[in-house]
């Protein structure tokens, strides 16, 4: 009995495996550039993706307006990636920097993504706007889109009296500041002393950000009775 009960779980686990592994393998597979994680082009090129998967797909680019987008659907003779799907960008911009994701229609979790930066040699960041509006409700975390366009541009966060933000947390006011070139600084737990103006700071050039607390108001309901 007890050797017919681990011929049971050792099957079961074979069938689980087999159908993950198969699931996964099967999933969207972007086959450009070899397979990196990221890639570096320069202002003016175009970007080029193809994307395999065994099911149709959709493609999310990180700035669609005023953008020219061409993406071709088409089907090939191969019982594993059927479908192919590709996405075609002329003359890339650096506020196209950003996550390029390929995904099967019916499942958004099956999916792979590329970054790509898109370098401009005289204006380091992603973001088109001299200055952005950032609204955060208090003790939530805030994000300062301060990404770079090429990964070793060096950025800076400072408020207005030109003070330089240091990552990590912070012992007197309880907030933690990290950063990533991908997502920018993350700023934890603000509080109503954290609102006001930052700048972003890449050598001579900065980006100005208004950060804004709303308070969270806890509402109690009484009873008359």
């Amino acid at each position: 009995m007890a050797m017919m009960d681990t011929v049971r779980v050792l099957l079961s686990v074979s069938l689980i495996t087999g159908f993950l592994t198969s699931w996964y393998a099967l999933a969207a597979n972007i086959t450009s550039f070899g397979g990196k994680e990221e890639i570096i082009i320069n202002s003016g090129d175009d970007i080029d993706l193809t994307c395999e998967s065994s099911w149709p797909m959709n493609w999310t680019i990180p700035y669609i307006e005023d953008s020219v987008v061409e993406v071709n659907n088409s089907i090939k003779e191969n019982p594993e990636f059927r479908h192919v799907s590709r996405l075609y960008l002329p003359n890339a911009q650096h506020y196209h920097t950003g996550f390029y994701k390929c995904y099967d229609e019916d499942n958004i979790m099956r999916e792979d993504s590329i970054y790509i930066y898109v370098k401009n040699e005289t204006y380091p960041f992603v973001q088109k706007d001299v200055l952005i509006y950032l609204p955060v409700h208090q003790y939530e975390t805030a994000v300062f889109d301060c990404r770079p366009n090429a990964p070793d541009i060096v950025v800076q966060l400072q408020t207005t009296t030109g003070e330089v933000l240091a990552l990590g947390e912070n012992s007197e006011d309880g907030t933690k500041l990290e950063y990533d070139p991908k997502i920018g600084f993350t700023m934890h737990f603000v509080n109503n002393k954290q609102g006001g103006l930052y700048n972003c700071i890449a050598g001579e050039n900065e980006l100005m950000l208004l950060l804004q607390i709303m308070r969270m108001y806890h509402f109690v309901f009484c009873s008359k009775y």
